[in-house]
């Protein structure tokens, strides 16, 4: 399902670039060093954040997907989004709840229609969506 997030590197020939590719450093969903960093990138933008809740995987489609298998429950998804959003809830078993997002709303969908939305959403122990 990640594939698509993973960048095309071109060889010289095709770039007509005679440089050297940088070197790539591979830091794996679970290291410390990656946590910390991601930790380290919120904290400067004072939002306070703990290395040892930070999740990383190979792109948000494989972690949204992993976040509805493990939390379950309706999914509020924004429209237009990407198109595996909706198709990714419905492959969980989850019912997506679209919520249009207006020209000119800087694709922040009205916070009116998200408590609809919301309000509509059910969610494992909660069949009536209250």
């Amino acid at each position: 399902m990640a594939s698509g997030d993973r960048p095309a590197v071109l060889p010289p020939s095709r770039t007509g670039s005679r440089r050297r590719p940088p070197r790539r450093v591979r830091l794996r969903p679970r290291s410390p060093a990656l946590r910390t960093a991601v930790a380290g990138y919120w904290e400067r933008r004072d939002l306070p954040a703990d290395p040892d809740l930070v999740v990383a995987g190979p792109g948000s489609k494989s972690l949204l997907f992993a976040v509805l298998l493990a939390i379950g429950g309706d999914v509020i998804v924004p429209v237009p989004s990407w198109v595996s959003y909706a198709a990714q809830a419905r492959l969980v078993g989850a019912r997506p709840i679209p919520v249009p997002i207006l020209p000119g709303q800087g694709g922040v969908p009205d916070p009116a229609r998200l408590r609809e939305a919301v309000a509509d959403a059910r969610r494992p122990g909660n069949v009536l969506g209250r």
